[in-house]
């Protein structure tokens, strides 16, 4: 960005973040435009940009990007210096099974739902089943 001081044009570099170069690495592995990825998400080519390029963005900005790209949207808010303290993975696991079981209820009809849950739920325990013999294990090795 630039600014005028003192009568001279300087160029002020943005205050980047993890955040604005998660979502510069996720958009050129689109190869889209600003424009084309705020029309995706439901932003402006402008909100986008500057997220990218400056690391500024709203809570809602970043919550967008994250869930277009499928990335923990808990995460990407820390990323973004919105959030003091990193999320635990169980936060981050948590968050992903909801939006996985809110995907998956809006693609059943309601008369499914019955069986689409109980799947999930078993897909879930297999989940932490696997994480506790991984714990489990590492303990084990040390």
């Amino acid at each position: 960005m630039d600014v005028i001081i003192y009568n001279q044009k300087v160029t002020i570099s943005g205050m980047s973040n993890e955040a604005s170069k998660w979502l510069k690495k996720k958009r050129a592995e689109e190869d889209l435009s600003f424009r084309e990825l705020g029309k995706l998400v439901g932003l402006s080519h402008t909100v986008v940009a500057n997220a990218e390029q400056s690391g500024d963005g709203s809570v809602d900005t970043w919550a967008r990007l994250a869930e277009h790209y499928g990335e923990s949207v808990l995460m990407v808010l820390y990323w973004a210096k919105k959030m003091k303290h990193p999320p635990t993975e169980d936060d981050v696991v948590l968050e992903l099974q909801n939006r996985i079981t809110v995907t998956m209820l809006e693609l059943f009809p309601k008369s499914e739902w019955p069986g689409v849950l109980k799947r999930l739920a078993l897909e879930v325990e297999d989940i932490h089943e696997r994480r506790k013999r991984n714990n489990e294990a590492q303990a084990h090795s040390k």
